[in-house]
């Protein structure tokens, strides 16, 4: 069931997205959608988000989702873009909002899934956001597949020969 929600999901959101005034709109409308079609116990987190590559303009819509992380080059600070608006599926008439944020040479922003920071060693300790940050902040100075590659090879390090309890996924992109 998880998965054909996602899929359904997927396909709402794109179809809502395009002919929307803004994205806020887009994932305002997909979520009375997924509202009026999915069971009670199921909705879904997500965070969307458009970069603009040239510009560095972010523009993005987190619904109950882990906070994407932006890393700014020339401090090393890092953020976070807020939640605008709870899980899709959840409540009917749901208004979400947008955030914007411009990077700048050098920054990154980093979106995850929870199967990162709830990821467990063989000794039951949980990866956290704490090891996340400090991934970012020990290799923001590298690419973004240098970063991911460095997620991986720390991930693959704290969990060991456990096996991972969720998805992992991250997604990097730095403005060059």
């Amino acid at each position: 069931p998880a998965a054909l929600l996602m899929v359904q999901t997927r396909s709402i959101i794109r179809a809502n997205l395009s002919p929307a005034k803004t994205m806020a709109d887009g994932i305002t409308r997909s979520n009375e959608l997924i509202c009026a079609s999915s069971a009670n116990d199921m909705f879904v987190t997500m965070a969307c988000v458009r970069l603009d590559a040239k510009s560095g303009k972010i523009i993005c819509v987190n619904a109950g989702h882990n906070r994407p992380l932006i890393c700014r080059a020339r401090d090393g600070e890092l953020s976070e873009l807020p939640r605008t608006g709870i899980a899709l599926g959840i409540l009917a008439g749901q208004h979400y909002d947008q955030r914007r944020v411009r990077l700048q040479r050098g920054d990154f922003v980093v979106l995850y899934t929870d199967g990162v920071t709830d990821a467990m060693n063989p000794a039951g300790e949980m990866f956290g956001e704490e090891r996340l940050r400090e991934i970012v902040l020990g290799y923001h100075k590298l690419s973004a597949a240098d970063l991911i590659a460095a997620f991986k090879s720390e991930l693959e390090k704290f969990i060991g020969s456990a096996a991972p309890a969720d998805d992992i996924t991250i997604v990097a992109a730095k403005k060059i």
